[in-house]
């Protein structure tokens, strides 16, 4: 609750004081994001099972951007906590999205020399989980 009612209601709020328009939502919300329990010793923690953008699409077709609390509902009505990371690449996937920018309090995925990579594609993506996260 927190993320959905206090963070994303601050990030709304933050993201309209100097002119923007945005909406908060959160995954929840007309079944964005459906998934499962992961654990039940974990909680109210899920893993992703599937992503209808139809209600993102129109927030951002109406001009506004969709500030997304990475929740998910499972079968049952339940809600679940979805890793933030997860949530927004399956829904820039599923909206066909030309580029998703993260937003981190950490400096970014470093090269093997310590530097910042400013980018990262797909492919190096791949091969940095291929070497265990090292480039």
């Amino acid at each position: 609750m927190a993320l959905y009612g206090e963070i994303n209601q601050t990030l709304v709020t933050m993201t309209s004081q100097p002119g923007g328009q945005a909406v908060g939502l959160c995954g929840a919300d007309g079944n964005m994001v459906k998934g499962h329990s992961v654990n039940a010793q974990l909680g109210f923690v899920g893993e992703i099972d599937a992503v209808d953008p139809i209600l993102v699409q129109q927030v951002l077709d109406d001009g506004y951007l969709p500030i997304i609390a990475p929740m998910g509902v499972e079968q049952g009505g339940t809600c679940l906590n979805m890793n933030a990371d997860l949530v927004a690449s399956r829904i820039a996937g599923a909206l066909q999205a030309d580029m998703l920018t993260f937003l981190s309090d950490v400096d970014g995925i470093r090269n093997a020399d310590g530097t910042v990579m400013e980018e990262l594609d797909e492919t190096q993506a791949q091969r940095l989980i291929a070497k265990g996260g090292h480039s």
